[in-house]
């Protein structure tokens, strides 16, 4: 399935993606990105704009500029509309006043290293 996904064999998909790191790139350029086509840019969309506006924001460190630029990137992207997301996840964590220095990621993973119980 995804290999043939990745040769563009496929009419229309279902996949998911989670970012790991917080940074708009980890989205935008490593799903529609021109140097992910072989990679997972699964809707084999190549725009040289939008790959410029990526290209420039992932190589400054000005963050309101790499603001603006992401946001260039987005429109684009909203116009083109290379991909229809279908959903997205609501994620909730449990929590209990007893439990002491449980961190919670925005990225959905759960680390328990120095959690402890109160009382316990």
């Amino acid at each position: 399935y995804i290999k043939r996904a990745k040769n563009g064999e496929n009419g229309a998909m279902l996949i998911g993606w989670s970012g790991d790191n917080g940074d708009p790139d980890n989205w935008l350029g490593t799903l529609f990105g021109c140097d992910a086509l072989n990679g997972n840019n699964f809707a084999k969309w190549c725009d040289k704009p939008f790959d410029t506006l990526i290209h420039q924001a992932k190589e400054t460190s000005d963050q309101a500029k790499r603001t603006e630029l992401y946001k260039q990137a987005q429109h684009l992207l909203k116009d083109a509309v290379p991909m229809t997301p279908i959903a997205h996840s609501t994620v909730y964590q449990p929590m209990r006043t007893s439990v002491q220095d449980f961190k919670i990621s925005p990225f959905g993973l759960n680390s328990f290293y120095g959690v402890s119980v109160s009382g316990k």
